[in-house]
């Protein structure tokens, strides 16, 4: 029987590249019960029409703070690549199981560094496998590092830093890497508290067909 959520929806059975929703446990609060101004804050940041967002909005100055810290982290130029952030922050979901942060940080590594495949394999490697298996030499050493250090406890050791230093990651490489990968534990805490993720109802629909049509 398919699992459903709190609010019967269609809930996914494994990590995925494609878009999820997710719904929120308790209220967010209305767009309209925001100051004038706090509304200014959402839209600058797009979050106007998102309940994770507007959920966080019950304490919307941790909530612009939050934000700061999350774009300073994955979009701050020099350092490491956009792409290996976003892949970082895909392999810290897959530890923690936040289905939801997967498929979206799953997507813009994907698109950023145009290793489908590669991204693909990373979501499709089951409980108790190798994360890092068939990836290229320098993504090994940063899925081994990320998904050690999102353990509890880390354990992020010497070793893995000396696999940065052979694939000549600079300093400020790391920093990044880690900084993404700390944000996003905290991050998928957060998504895995406060909702679930569900399959959109379009979606569900188009499986259903294929299915009867099979």
């Amino acid at each position: 029987m398919q699992s459903r959520t709190a609010g019967n929806w269609r809930a996914p059975q494994a990590f995925t590249r494609k878009e999820l929703r997710w719904e929120p446990l308790l209220p967010p609060k209305p767009f309209d019960a925001f100051t004038e101004q706090q509304q200014q804050v959402l839209i600058r940041f797009g979050h106007q029409h998102s309940d994770y967002f507007l959920l966080l909005g019950h304490n919307q100055p941790v909530l612009e703070q939050r934000t700061l810290i999350d774009k300073g982290i994955f979009y701050t130029p020099g350092g490491l690549s956009r792409a290996e952030r976003e892949q970082a922050a895909t392999v810290v979901s897959k530890v923690n199981g936040c289905i939801y942060c997967a498929s979206v940080h799953a997507r813009k590594a994907s698109q950023l560094s145009k290793q489908l495949e590669e991204i693909t394999l990373l979501l499709q490697v089951q409980p108790g496998g190798i994360l890092s298996a068939g990836q290229s030499d320098r993504w090994q050493a940063e899925i081994e590092a990320v998904a050690a250090l999102s353990l509890t406890p880390p354990r992020l050791t010497q070793a893995h830093l000396h696999a940065f230093q052979r694939h000549s990651l600079t300093t400020l490489e790391i920093t990044d890497l880690i900084q993404s990968a700390a944000f996003f534990a905290w991050a998928n805490r957060l998504m895995l508290t406060l909702g679930e993720p569900f399959i959109p109802e379009q979606e569900a629909v188009e499986g259903v067909q294929k299915v009867k049509s099979a």
